[in-house]
């Protein structure tokens, strides 16, 4: 895989001293070769500033943080199995488009060789499990542990967290993971109630931050090392913390929102792009504090209430799209792939060239899948 400087601190870091860098370095090592391994201790270095600083260290504690035994001689499928799987093609189109994980100066040889690696990889992990369904963006995720850690490490820490973290995205729907979106605008709302009003207002709704959790955020964002801090957090934490940092997105961008129209075509673009200078180590922080005021128990309630509120538009726009559609249709159209949903909710030239109306009809039918918890 393309080389990077495993001994870079993320630039996203507040923390520009290097004692500070050097001190943590010192308590990481130490802990790594600590029996037992403090778990805690860990999670702790992994959310506070730099998170787990150098990629060599990440090598290492990852998979103690996962608690993730990596075998010497994994089990390797054959060239066959890899390509019979029924979501080989969609793997292999997704990663001959996304040249940009890639650095831009990469020899055309060395990047097909690159992208042959990271098809291996997605496709280690999906065969290992017939009940992993391939998502676009799950390319995404796993081409930043080929990137940070490498095949042999990475393979068997995304298999682990296809169990986990990740198990809501590897449905046949989206409806478990359009249930995690729901706690946004419960978390906005609670953290500032005036910008959680002028978003709903807007009716933008989350659709926009889907990218965002799916991913972890490395399908948005360019620089591996901001994507390897956000991965130490995401690693160490709660599952829904990349839905608490989409809230923290949100809520630091509170200026820009309400000079933006209070419409959702105006919303939806705005909040679609992350700025490439988001201050990473200030939102993770925030994130934290968010995640411990308002809890995932506490806000459940909230996130049906969310939902209630869309059902009665969602089924208006349903019946002017498919006014024939009949009852007995719902369950084949909740069976739609993943990853053409997606493609179609998130594609640019759907924003550029569909008129508003249509934007939102867009964005709206992919709710009428939603189910309450």
């Amino acid at each position: 895989m393309a080389k990077i400087d495993e001994n870079k601190v993320e630039d996203s870091a507040t923390v520009d001293n290097s004692k500070y860098v050097t001190d943590k370095i010192k308590q990481i090592e130490e802990i790594l070769v600590s029996d037992p391994f403090p778990l805690a201790k860990a999670r702790k270095l992994a959310i506070s500033d730099c998170g787990f600083v150098h990629n060599r260290l990440r090598k290492k504690i990852w998979p103690k943080l996962l608690e993730c035994h990596i075998p010497e001689n994994r089990r390797k499928f054959t060239a066959d199995e890899l390509h019979n799987h029924r979501d080989y093609n969609q793997v292999v189109l997704d990663i001959n488009r996304s040249q940009k994980r890639f650095p831009d100066d990469i020899p055309d040889e060395e990047l097909v060789e690159q992208q042959e690696k990271l098809t291996e990889f997605v496709m280690e992990v999906l065969c290992s499990d017939p009940t992993l369904h391939y998502y676009q963006g799950f390319h995404d995720v796993c081409a930043t542990f080929l990137l940070v850690v490498g095949a042999d490490i990475g393979i068997p820490m995304v298999r682990k967290l296809c169990d986990h973290h990740l198990r809501e995205f590897l449905d046949i729907t989206l409806d478990r993971t359009r249930q995690m979106l729901n706690y946004i605008q419960p978390i906005v709302n609670s953290a500032n109630p005036k910008l959680g009003v002028y978003l709903r207002d807007s009716e933008v709704g989350h659709v926009f931050a889907l990218s965002w959790l799916i991913t972890w955020y490395s399908h948005v964002l360019d620089n591996i090392h901001d994507m390897a801090r956000l991965f130490d957090l995401f690693i160490a934490c709660h599952q829904l913390m990349p839905v608490y940092l989409s809230a923290s997105i949100i809520l630091y961008r509170e200026n820009e929102i309400f000079q933006a129209e209070c419409d959702m075509a105006s919303q939806h673009c705005l909040l679609s792009k992350i700025p490439s200078n988001l201050p990473w180590e200030l939102l993770i922080s925030n994130a934290g504090s968010l995640f411990l005021k308002y809890p995932p128990s506490s806000l459940a309630k909230l996130a049906r209430q969310h939902y209630q509120q869309y059902v009665s538009f969602i089924d208006m726009l349903a019946n002017l799209i498919s006014p024939t559609i009949k009852p007995n249709a719902v369950s084949t159209r909740n069976s739609i792939r993943r990853y053409n949903i997606t493609n179609i909710i998130l594609s640019p030239w759907l924003l550029r060239f569909i008129p508003v109306v249509a934007i939102g009809v867009g964005i709206y039918m992919a709710y009428n899948k939603w189910k309450p918890f």
